[in-house]
């Protein structure tokens, strides 16, 4: 910013960011053994439902920071970001390679199906709670008995 003097106030999304971004590793490894091509493509993606996410810092106006006004959960953990095109990128996935009983077998349906949940996600705004369990088991810091 050289010498300009911040002004502007803001506010910091904490609702998925108490842990970083999944190295997406494991599913290189038995049993998933994904080829580095769709891990790579996992790496890069931008996600819908991100995997291994924890909530991040309690909601709050005390932030000790001037301009930052608060830390919000503005995503409401556990609330589904939509029924995202798997096979269009983000989730590629080779059935190939790895699939489950019960999981698609049609490429339509592929398309649709969430791998890394093993499921199809429920509908934007509709409740998910694998992903909520997930935020509060993951969260940075802990949630506690307060």
């Amino acid at each position: 910013m050289g010498t300009a003097v911040a002004t502007t106030h803001f506010v910091i999304d904490t609702s998925r960011n108490g842990t970083g971004p999944d190295s997406m590793a494991n599913f290189a490894a038995a049993p998933f053994n994904e080829p580095a091509n769709v891990i790579t493509t996992l790496q890069s993606g931008n996600w819908c439902n991100p995997p291994d996410r924890g909530v991040g810092l309690r909601p709050t106006a005390r932030t000790g920071i001037p301009l930052l006004d608060a830390y919000l959960w503005v995503k409401i953990p556990g609330e589904s970001d939509g029924q995202c095109d798997a096979a269009g990128g983000v989730r590629a996935w080779d059935y190939g390679i790895y699939t489950k009983t019960g999981w698609p077998a049609d490429p339509a349906q592929q398309a649709l199906f969430d791998p890394l949940w093993g499921q199809f996600d429920p509908a934007a705004g509709g409740w998910f709670p694998q992903q909520a369990l997930q935020l509060a088991l993951d969260a940075s810091p802990a949630l506690d008995d307060d």
